[in-house]
């Protein structure tokens, strides 16, 4: 797992969030500083200070603003404060910050101790090294945290979890036209293809799930990371990573998405290679496999599927998707299935777990309504009408309870349980 790029870099409740505006302007120019300085200007820490400024400002930050050599700053927000008849100090918060956020970015070369010397040398004075020395050795040891405000702790040991857990990886295979692209978006929660291109992009992209609020994390293809706080409105067709929080029954769940290039895009036949060496070298924990129902049978079809016959080495889901294109007086959903499943058993798959569902319908169910412009409105009340009726109950042609509830009827919500249990 990368972890930088799945570390949670905002905080919702900083201890000095809650304070005057000039006290939290003086505590991020002289944080910004400090980072800056024993950092050598390390693009890395710049990321994690600007979420971290973010947080503390109550708003987007122009990180470069508070990101240079500012040694009065420096000094200055570790002085003791006044407000009003009474004197308080942050210097806890500070150090703690300065060496969770430089440990976070594992800077080259970067020690502890290097942080400390520089701070007690140049910077603390009398009334504050005492306080600096305390931080330190707590710190260091991480036996006794109690001196440092529980919030910070919190999302340091929150990030300590999450980071040594394994990372479940998921395939995802498609040929062009299955709405792929929708149903990774229908799982995550987001409109990926405003963050990135869809079927026609040739390269594999990785997303990860952050399992915390946070914003997008990008790792383009130079290998530089990218932090931004709104996960919707990134222009990012170059990145090969991005990690995020997905609004899904997975979103405690440690997993990756690895999705492919459309395997027959006869316009570019470097995507099939690329799919082809994914399904046979990539490490994956399971595949999704997505059908569009109304292009089944297709020779296209029949090659993918018997590449993964004879290549996968994991568990196959199979989607059956776009379900709600159908008709109940002209189509059987429930012979669909049937055919699509001795396809399979044909191929040499012995017991097909076929999962049909509605990418587009769940999507629109999810997505509040402040992301939904009036075509989308229109599409989302005409689908959740239809995933009111027997007919478009989807999971209940598996053997799954019916439901009352359209998403439940989609497909979605039974595929995340799945993904989760694998």
């Amino acid at each position: 797992m990368d972890e930088i790029l799945n570390r949670v870099c905002s905080i919702a409740n900083h201890p000095v969030a809650l304070l005057e505006d000039r006290f939290r302007i003086d505590y991020v120019k002289g944080l910004g500083s400090c980072l800056y300085l024993l950092s050598q200007n390390s693009p890395v820490t710049y990321l994690f200070f600007g979420a971290w400024a973010t947080s503390i400002l109550n708003s987007p930050a122009d990180a470069k603003t508070f990101w240079r050599n500012d040694i009065d700053a420096l000094r200055k927000v570790v002085s003791l404060k006044r407000r009003g008849l009474s004197f308080f100090s942050m210097k806890k918060f500070f150090f703690f910050d300065v060496f969770y956020l430089l440990e976070s970015s594992f800077i080259k070369g970067y020690r502890q101790e290097e942080a400390f010397t520089y701070l007690n040398d140049n910077i603390c004075g009398f009334f504050t090294k005492g306080a600096l020395r305390k931080s330190h050795l707590a710190y260091k040891d991480k036996t006794d945290l109690s001196i440092f405000n529980n919030a910070l702790v919190s999302h340091m040991q929150q990030n300590q979890e999450h980071l040594k857990q394994t990372e479940k990886r998921i395939l995802v295979v498609a040929n062009v036209s299955a709405g792929k692209s929708t149903l990774i978006n229908a799982i995550t929660g987001y409109r990926l293809n405003k963050t990135r291109t869809t079927s026609c992009t040739g390269k594999i992209v990785y997303l990860h799930n952050k399992r915390a609020a946070d914003g997008l994390t990008i790792q383009n293809a130079d290998g530089n990371y990218e932090y931004f706080d709104d996960i919707e409105h990134v222009n990012s067709e170059s990145f090969l990573h991005a990690a995020f929080p997905f609004h899904s029954q997975l979103d405690s769940t440690n997993i990756c998405f690895i999705d492919t290039p459309g395997w027959n895009n006869c316009n570019e036949a470097q995507h099939r290679i690329i799919t082809e060496d994914a399904i046979k070298k990539e490490s994956y924990d399971a595949i999704l496999y997505i059908s569009n129902c109304q292009f089944n049978g297709t020779i296209d079809e029949y090659q993918l599927l018997s590449l993964l016959k004879d290549e996968a080495r994991k568990p196959i889901f199979f989607v059956l998707n776009q379900l709600d294109r159908f008709n109940k007086k002209q189509d059987s959903v429930g012979k669909m299935i049937k055919d699509y499943r001795n396809d399979l058993i044909k191929i040499g798959f012995s017991s097909p777990i076929i999962i049909p569902t509605s990418a587009e319908a769940a999507l629109l169910f999810k997505l509040p309504d402040s992301r939904l412009d009036d075509e989308d409105v229109k599409d989302r009340d005409t689908l959740y009408s239809r995933f009111c009726q027997d007919y478009y109950q989807l999971t209940s042609y598996i053997g799954q309870p019916s439901s009352i509830n359209p998403i439940e009827n989609t497909g979605i919500n039974y595929l995340e349980k799945l993904i989760k249990n694998i």
